[in-house]
């Protein structure tokens, strides 16, 4: 038996994986039985040796026994990618596919877990016919239909995951919930999770009051209050978060410098449809699906969540957004001079020490806001 897992959510398709192996597994005693080949690699040479290891797995029975059970994992070599594209690579992945089509058809089981794919590739078309294939997660085509909004896979991951924890999530809660993890399964799980466990009754409901209150808003990571500051243009603000960004963490300016110019990103694209009257401050789902349907070919090719892409984000997340832009003080032409002068930062990063990192986002702070 054969099953090929993949995708773009790779915690899901862990998820789903762990519970077959789980199963696949309980009764095998012998370890020899039972086998995790990596097919996680970081070059093009280190292709055609996973393979090989996986060959000899599916070749290779216990001594004691006559099942064995095999996890080809982390496959990476499948995507749209140089490493993908690559013609050694393209002869390592026919071989993948005769050496699954040669396996024997009982006593051998194996599991494919690969993420990202490309699902035009031959090699993956020819592997999703051999035994079962499932895809999981939101495929480009399904972000497209959600109109900016949360995507049907998601919604139907909650309210699973909710069930799964006796508890209800009402509409609003739903969305908010979804908004403030980002729209990543993982986190999504996670907090609905502790919610549950907070409220600690069976049938119990997940409000969006308690969401707003427990659960971190981690759309801008971990420099929330930094681009809050910035954004409302408070310079004492701002620089007093920035003092404490540096005080508690080790990670220095780089990522602040990409939370603002993630956040910057979008609200000049914001700004753009505003200004054309494309959409208003409070921005909806179905707003968002119009102006896409207007100037959604610009990002052609652009379809993973990015703040390059205005269109791949969370409706809920974007009206927020959407307010600030609004502000008669944020004109396209303001926003366009911010990005230059957060690119005009970063080199001066690069050029500068360590120790010259707080002085170098102080001076960006009072450029910009003054």
């Amino acid at each position: 038996m054969l099953l090929y897992l993949c995708g773009p959510d790779d915690f899901l398709i862990s998820r789903q994986a762990k519970t077959w192996w789980e199963e696949k597994t309980r009764d095998i005693t012998d370890d020899f039985g039972k086998e995790i080949v990596t097919g996680e690699c970081q070059v093009v040479d280190d292709v055609a040796p996973a393979v090989n290891r996986l060959a000899e797995a599916v070749q290779t029975m216990p001594m004691f026994g006559d099942r064995k059970v095999i996890w080809f994992k982390d496959i990476n070599f499948l995507a749209d990618t140089p490493m993908g594209r690559s013609e050694d690579t393209l002869a390592a992945v026919e071989k993948l596919v005769a050496i699954l089509s040669d396996m024997p058809a009982s006593g051998v089981d194996v599991l494919l877990t690969a993420s990202p794919v490309d699902r035009r590739k031959r090699g993956h078309l020819d592997l999703a016919k051999i035994g079962e294939h499932r895809f999981i997660g939101e495929s480009a085509a399904d972000a497209k239909k959600s109109g900016g909004g949360p995507s049907a896979m998601l919604l139907q991951l909650a309210k699973d995951e909710a069930a799964s924890a006796g508890v209800k999530l009402n509409g609003d809660a739903l969305d908010l919930l979804i908004a403030r993890t980002g729209g990543g399964s993982r986190m999504l799980i996670e907090e609905i999770a502790k919610l549950a466990t907070y409220l600690g009754e069976p049938g119990a409901v997940i409000t969006s009051q308690l969401v707003a209150e427990m659960v971190p808003d981690i759309s801008e990571q971990d420099f929330f209050e930094v681009t809050t500051h910035f954004e409302s243009g408070d310079i004492p603000a701002t620089l007093r978060a920035l003092q404490k960004h540096f005080f508690q963490n080790k990670e220095g300016a780089r990522p602040i410098i990409s939370a603002l110019q993630n956040r910057n990103r979008l609200l000049i694209q914001l700004r753009a449809l505003l200004d054309a009257k494309l959409i208003t401050p409070r921005v909806n789902a179905h707003e968002l699906a119009k102006a896409a349907e207007i100037h959604g070919h610009w990002f052609d090719g652009l379809e993973e969540k990015s703040s390059a892409n205005l269109f791949t984000q969370n409706a809920f997340y974007l009206s927020r957004l959407a307010q600030s832009a609004a502000k008669p003080g944020n004109t396209l032409r303001r926003l366009l001079g911010q990005q230059q002068d957060f690119i005009k930062a970063f080199t001066a990063l690069i050029e500068s020490g360590r120790d010259q990192e707080e002085r170098v986002l102080r001076d960006l702070v009072v450029r910009c806001l003054s």
